[in-house]
């Protein structure tokens, strides 16, 4: 049961992670970037917080393997791995459908300047009718805008798939670094709050400033707004290819944590 909680969780926590990039999009076509960009730092930072509740699902489980002489149970990892996969993917495809119902809470925040209650007034069943109403699904010129590459910053899309994949596997491979080294496996486990906050960090520093300037030139028309929305599919497709390779981040971060944990603890 444990274990299909945990997958559940993951899932839906990528999904909604995915969904984020939708209010930027809802910024630059209402031009009130900085009422989306709060609810964007709400939606981005309470995804990260629930990142963390994988450690204390799976820790028992993983204690219980340790104290047995178990090797590590590779389901759970990679099943964990998949589901975020899986989730990101499933995002991607309702960001169109997000977009379209988000334009009204951008607006709510911008008239009652408060994040929380929107977010209060959202949990109803009105709100669950106007998600179903604003259903779409992307169009195909938004596939075939993965294929041009023009004025599209290939560091940036590195970075994200990069910073995807440490995300994803931050937990993780902390609870494996348990199984390489058992006798650190309390320091190990709680090395993942620096991970994520570094991940965090980074795309803070790196990729969330360059996406919100580029909106920026939208809005002031120095680029265009079918630019702004290829290069926000190219992202999607770099996070969505990072949650699926952090499956091979996972022994070399867990040997890496082992290091730290031993170096400094």
């Amino acid at each position: 049961m444990d274990q299909t909680l945990v997958f559940f969780l993951t899932f839906f926590l990528h999904f909604f992670a995915s969904l984020t990039l939708a209010v930027r999009i809802v910024g630059v076509r209402t031009k009130k970037m900085a009422a989306s960009y709060a609810l964007f730092n709400i939606i981005f930072f309470v995804s990260r917080i629930a990142n963390t509740l994988q450690a204390p699902l799976v820790a028992g489980r993983i204690e219980k393997g340790i104290l047995n002489g178990l090797q590590p149970d590779h389901f759970l990892f990679y099943g964990i791995v998949f589901s975020a996969f899986l989730g990101s993917l499933f995002g991607a495809f309702f960001i169109a459908t997000m977009q379209r119902f988000m334009v009204t809470a951008v607006e709510k925040v911008y008239i009652k300047n408060s994040v929380l209650s929107i977010l209060f007034q959202g949990i109803s069943i009105r709100t669950f009718k106007t998600i179903v109403n604003s259903f779409t699904i992307p169009k195909r010129q938004t596939f075939l805008g993965l294929l041009n590459w023009d004025g599209i910053s290939k560091k940036i899309i590195f970075y994200n798939m990069v910073i995807s994949s440490l995300l994803t596997i931050s937990v993780l491979s902390c609870l494996y670094a348990g199984h390489l080294n058992p006798n650190l496996r309390t320091t190990s486990l709680s090395l993942n709050g620096f991970i994520v906050g570094l991940s965090s960090l980074l795309f803070m520093l790196i990729v969330e400033p360059h996406i919100g300037i580029i909106a920026d030139k939208v809005i002031n028309k120095e680029m265009e707004e079918g630019f702004f929305r290829r290069y926000l599919a190219l992202i999607v497709a770099a996070r969505i290819l990072g949650t699926f390779l952090s499956i091979l981040l996972l022994k070399p971060l867990a040997w890496v944590v082992v290091f730290i944990a031993q170096m400094f603890f």
